[in-house]
């Protein structure tokens, strides 16, 4: 289990010595889009593996609440099937694509990923809103 924080500028990460895994697993994702300058991974801002902190730039809100506010979730789709296979042709499955764990800004509608904790090069997908089945519903309805 993870604490979380939320100031107007980072998304402060608190992980329990029993969830370390995740932990490695979360800060390694933070590297390599700070590493590969991963345009839609939120910017690394520090980090602390002693007490398993991971602080990152707070780029907006959940794409689940701004979609609250009237916004259909679907109209996304075009955006998040583009991030998605560009993870996915690095040799990455997120394994828990949701809508809390998509972020927008409000202001350039930019998407970005978070979450990582279960992410790695095999597929198993924990998502129980099926948003990649229906990215892959979209591409085949489209190819017909």
């Amino acid at each position: 289990m993870k604490s979380v924080k939320i100031t107007k500028d980072i998304v402060k990460n608190k992980y329990e010595k029993e969830d370390l895994e995740m932990f490695k697993n979360e800060l390694f994702f933070y590297l390599l889009g700070q590493q590969k300058n991963i345009s839609f991974i939120p910017k690394l801002v520090s980090y602390d593996c002693s007490k398993l902190i991971i602080c990152v730039e707070n780029v907006g809100t959940t794409l689940e609440e701004y979609c609250n506010s009237g916004e259909e979730l679907d109209d996304f789709l075009p955006k998040i099937k583009n991030i998605y296979n560009r993870f996915v042709k690095m040799g990455y499955y997120h394994n828990d694509l949701r809508y809390k764990n998509i972020i927008i800004n409000p202001d350039t509608k930019k998407l970005y990923l978070i979450d990582f904790e279960f992410t790695n090069g095999e597929y198993k997908d924990l998502d129980d809103e099926n948003i990649v089945k229906k990215i892959k519903k979209k591409s085949r309805s489209k190819k017909k």
